[in-house]
């Protein structure tokens, strides 16, 4: 790591955009990793790793982290923060700084990176419920974020729209029902299920 890998008014830019928001205040405890639903799914994701890299003025390894791309607003970071920075402010404000004419490029790069690793689909992901599977437990039900399932005809369905991809369901659920494909996949694969309930 060299000197002119950081750059100090990158710090001063995003704090700026941030006029409501502080987020110099972070103890780099890992709180927020540990709430990121995606942190054990998908390797190097790491909210910590990112807002250090922020606060240290490394715009370049900033923009390079997948985290700021892949962060899909859950918030669930934010929530366990000590400190209450608002880390998907933060990331949505860096996001206005980027190049857009640089975006689509930096994106389709990363999802070639994401489909090689074998890992989840990089963007555009939404929960499936295989119903075969579902217990109708409500455990998805009650730990959304954003209220997307629900419970019909004795199990789960998943409303693409409001479905934001966290994994949370998925990783909770006791029988493994629910899957995260991305959005465009789930399509191909069963057209059907989203017209007639968005379940399997």
């Amino acid at each position: 790591m060299k000197a002119v890998d950081f750059n100090p008014k990158f710090r001063d830019k995003v704090a700026e955009l941030l006029k409501s928001y502080d987020f110099s205040n972070c103890l780099n405890c890992g709180m927020c990793t540990a709430g990121c639903p995606y942190t054990d799914l998908v390797e190097s994701f790491d909210p910590r790793k990112f807002i250090r890299k922020v606060l240290l003025g490394m715009e370049e390894a900033a923009y390079a982290d997948p985290y700021m791309w892949f962060c899909n607003m859950c918030e669930h970071c934010t929530v366990e923060c000590p400190m209450n920075v608002n880390i998907a402010a933060l990331v949505k404000s860096i996001r206005s700084m980027w190049d857009k004419d640089k975006i689509a490029g930096r994106l389709q790069e990363l999802d070639k990176e994401r489909t090689a690793s074998d890992n989840l689909p990089s963007t555009g992901l939404v929960a499936l419920v295989d119903v075969n599977k579902c217990a109708a437990c409500l455990t998805c039900v009650r730990l959304c974020p954003v209220e997307a399932p629900q419970i019909h005809n004795g199990a789960a369905v998943i409303d693409p729209v409001l479905c934001k991809g966290c994994g949370i369901c998925a990783g909770e659920c006791p029988n493994k029902a629910i899957t995260v494909l991305g959005y465009y996949e789930l399509m191909l694969k069963n057209m059907d299920s989203l017209i007639a309930g968005w379940s399997i």
